[in-house]
């Protein structure tokens, strides 16, 4: 019987070294979680700290930021180009021949086919330009023309 008490030993021994492995690797699996979550709550102070940094000097920044507050201020003014862009397309007018409410951004009368952009828009003048692929007009600072979707020069 003596073989079988070893056996069972054994056996017993070998279940606690994995009870024990396993009880490691939740542990070490729940720490890394910690871990990680505290990593999150750094990244979120690191950007409340530079949203505040560029809040409280908007002009007057040291010279190590100018890059990114440059890339910054690009990116907001390209949300406010993108933004303007769907409220355009999102405006609607009158077809001059039949009627019709057609979509702003339209060339042409979706019921009667008469053409919306041949004559200059009321906003034309000084604040606008011509799109360079399709010659479309819109407002000065646009990033992409409402027309054709061409990148515009600046």
């Amino acid at each position: 019987m003596s073989i079988f008490e070893d056996f069972g030993k054994k056996l017993t021994s070998a279940g606690q070294a994995a009870l024990q492995k396993t009880q490691e690797f939740a542990n070490s699996a729940r720490i890394k979680s910690l871990i990680a979550e505290e990593e999150k709550k750094l990244d979120r102070y690191y950007c409340q700290i530079g949203m505040l940094y560029v809040s409280k000097h908007p002009s007057d920044y040291e010279s190590d930021f100018e890059a990114t507050i440059k890339a910054i201020n690009d990116a907001k003014n390209n949300i406010s180009a993108y933004k303007d862009q769907i409220e355009s397309f999102n405006k609607k007018t009158v077809c001059k021949k039949c009627g019709a409410e057609i979509s702003g951004d339209a060339d042409f009368c979706k019921y009667c086919g008469t053409p919306v952009r041949g004559e200059p828009t009321p906003e034309s003048g000084k604040d606008t330009v011509k799109c360079p692929n399709c010659g479309a007009e819109m407002k000065k600072g646009a990033v992409f023309c409402n027309s054709c979707g061409q990148l515009m020069p600046h």
